[in-house]
């Protein structure tokens, strides 16, 4: 399949979702013509939903730039770095980049108070807005995990850095066979992801200053207030999480191929089963309802 053909079907499947977002949208605003008048949502409870309509936006974008990753970067721009395949390596980060940045442009779309009157609640905030506990250490544990499977993936490769290898010597030292197989996450891999691992870690950061930096929500109480803020850190940790995760997944698994085809079966066998698990963490860590 050709790199065009490729760019056609993911912009039709962007413009699909559009367009069944604007029929969604339609529909609900002619079935609302008829219905009876709402009472008034609580100020806190739209914010909410703002929050919501942000995340969904982000998580889009994010899954847009997520199938980018995985079916044009493997393939057009296989070679287009000195390492090939660092682009296809990065691509998880590249995604999680895309999620962030979109949510830190919802973040600058909240209104500012307007009026000549204006009230301001004296708040203490601190230089990050506060994330829920299991996203927030996932961000911590998947970056220093992301650390320890590079360095010893490092250390273990082949001079090349990337392919791993296995030999047999007899009792005197005398090599009696050899072999090796790739490709591996090795250094030439190994830096440059990990570097890509530490931006997004720092980007995610940033994001979360932004949003303790933001105005105030009109008519919300100050406890109130923090939820809702709270609620949107959690949501950039959330993504952010995945996307670490995601990125040792696939290093893992790739090693663990190379692994096994130099008979190294019970090494290859753990990290498959490693990857697994933390698969499964990230996957909860995402999905784990957030209460504002």
């Amino acid at each position: 399949m050709s790199v065009f053909v490729l760019l056609v079907v993911l912009v039709l499947a962007v413009l699909l979702v559009v367009a069944l977002a604007a029929l969604a949208a339609a529909a609900v605003v002619v079935a609302g013509r008829g219905a009876p008048a709402a009472p008034p949502v609580p100020a806190w409870r739209r914010a909410v939903r703002r929050v919501d309509t942000i995340s969904l936006v982000a998580a889009a974008t994010g899954i847009v730039g997520a199938l980018v990753a995985a079916t044009v970067l493997p393939t057009a721009f296989v070679s287009a770095t000195a390492t090939p395949g660092l682009l296809a390596a990065l691509g998880p980060v590249l995604a999680g980049a895309v999620y962030v940045l979109t949510l830190a442009l919802g973040e600058l779309t909240w209104p500012r108070p307007q009026g000549q009157r204006r009230e301001a609640f004296l708040v203490r905030r601190p230089a990050l807005a506060p994330a829920g506990h299991l996203a927030a250490r996932l961000v911590l544990v998947w970056l220093a995990l992301g650390a320890v499977v590079v360095l010893v993936a490092g250390l273990i490769a082949e001079p090349d850095g990337r392919s791993v290898g296995t030999s047999t010597v007899d009792s005197g030292g005398q090599l009696l066979s050899s072999s090796a197989a790739g490709p591996f996450p090795g250094w030439p891999y190994g830096v440059p992801v990990l570097v890509g691992m530490v931006a997004l870690v720092l980007l995610h950061l940033w994001v979360r200053h932004l949003i303790t930096r933001r105005p105030a929500v009109a008519e919300v109480a100050p406890e109130e207030d923090v939820r809702v803020r709270a609620l949107s850190a959690t949501r950039v940790a959330q993504g952010v999480q995945l996307a670490l995760a995601v990125t040792i997944v696939g290093l893992l698994l790739v090693a663990a191929g190379a692994l096994a085809r130099v008979d190294l079966t019970v090494v290859a066998w753990g990290a498959g089963l490693l990857a697994a698990g933390i698969a499964v963490t990230a996957v909860v860590g995402t999905v784990r309802p957030v209460r504002p």
